[in-house]
């Protein structure tokens, strides 16, 4: 099976994913980085690396710390077909942008957008790479030159597990509590909401669970699980004094359609010292064998004007004046849409509802409507996206809906063969 995975990186946080195939299935992952203001600044530094987890980074959440958000892969894969482009000319000779793919903090996939006083927007590396499960995966960017602010820089790249029908989901979470490891959704950076949980699209098995932290434990330990309606289920994983990750490859767990699944901890005992970051990897296999799912987050409650967001965006950035859109790695078959949230939008007057909408460039392809006590919407059907098309999320409200909290929206796919 192979997997398209992307970042929307701004040589600054936001992700999607997209699946296609040539005899097994592939997905794309995008992340829409922005200026990275948590780090206090208001733009990116030049000659300084900046690295990203895959598979769904948050807004804003990047680290200058390497290795602290790489994610340990949960099944062996092959990764290929590298390509970075930038959303506008990278300058001048000497203005130049680097974007890595790096297995075990060392970088395998790399190419550089090199500045030449014409329209350099564009790279590309088609070797691959195997990976094995435990081998840490991550992504680094550089500028040289002048810094960029107000640039998306969408890096993609092929993932081919090596078990047909999987579909990798990964997530980090930093700054752990001491006494809780808060839970956290199958993708993106942070805890979002106060459950952390997601409602599923698509029914399936969860399988071949890995949890890294940032360091090796010296002393507790603490135990990842992968949850079902807030409950553990047997896919499980404890990392012990001395060990620094751990998988369980013996159990699963299996899920009904808009069942909540979310990554989750077990026990009290508070691991010394407490790491920086935790990164989780589970593998998901839909019912269908070939269904993708992979969307975008908003930790609190939606805002209730419309907001277009990049498929995968993590943790709420995007508003009606911005728009996070993202291109696409490979064409695919776009097969739904749906949107899950914590709390129904009645609030006892009129009719109130949440929209969720499936952008393929400037025009809404699919979506599906929350009304008045319904928690979930799912909206089918067939929609051809080429590759280098644009895909985005638009959300709006009617009559001023409750609180969301957690909200998922999401897109579903299939692989084309």
């Amino acid at each position: 099976m192979t997997v398209v995975l992307a970042l929307l990186l701004a040589v600054p946080a936001s992700a999607w994913q997209i699946v296609r195939g040539t005899g097994g299935s592939s997905v794309v992952y995008q992340q829409v980085q922005t200026v990275p203001t948590d780090l206090g600044l208001s733009t990116l530094t030049a000659d300084t690396d900046y690295f990203y987890a895959p598979g769904g980074s948050g807004i804003d959440y990047e680290t200058l710390v390497s290795g602290d958000y790489a994610v340990p892969v949960c099944a062996g894969v092959s990764i290929s077909d590298l390509r970075c482009t930038l959303s506008g000319d990278v300058g001048d000779v000497g203005d130049n942008v680097t974007c890595a793919l790096r297995k075990n903090s060392a970088d395998v996939l790399a190419c550089t957008i090199a500045g030449a006083g014409g329209s350099e927007t564009s790279c590309t590396d088609a070797a691959s790479v195997s990976f094995v499960q435990g081998d840490l995966l991550d992504v680094r960017t550089q500028t040289t030159g002048a810094t960029r602010t107000g640039a998306y820089l969408d890096i993609s790249y092929v993932i081919t597990p090596d078990t047909a029908g999987e579909f990798l989901y990964m997530a980090v979470q930093p700054n752990p509590h001491a006494s809780n490891f808060r839970s956290m959704p199958l993708f993106g950076v942070a805890s979002l909401g106060g459950t952390g949980s997601m409602k599923l699209p698509l029914a399936g098995t969860a399988k071949k669970l890995c949890a890294r932290a940032s360091g090796a434990l010296t002393s507790g330990t603490f135990t990842v699980t992968i949850d079902k309606e807030g409950t553990p289920t047997a896919l499980t994983t404890t990392l012990n004094s001395g060990a620094q990750s751990a998988c369980d490859n013996a159990n699963t767990a299996t899920f009904a359609l808009a069942e909540k699944i979310r990554f989750g901890k077990q026990g009290s005992s508070t691991p010394t010292p407490l790491p920086s970051t935790v990164a989780y990897c589970v593998a998901y296999v839909p019912d269908d064998g070939k269904t993708f799912f992979m969307g975008a987050h908003v930790g609190a409650d939606m805002n209730t004007a419309a907001r277009l967001l990049a498929v995968g965006n993590a943790n709420g950035a995007g508003t009606a004046a911005v728009n996070h859109n993202a291109s696409n790695h490979n064409a695919f078959t776009l097969t739904g849409v749906a949107l899950g949230v914590d709390n129904a939008p009645d609030n006892g007057e009129l009719v109130q509802s949440w929209t969720v909408e499936a952008w393929d460039g400037s025009a809404a392809a699919l979506s599906c409507t929350i009304e008045e006590t319904a928690g979930m919407c799912n909206g089918a059907g067939s929609v051809a996206v080429s590759d280098g098309g644009i895909m985005h999320l638009r959300t709006s409200s009617a009559n001023t809906p409750a609180g969301s909290g957690l909200a998922t929206r999401y897109i579903l796919g299939e692989r084309q063969q």
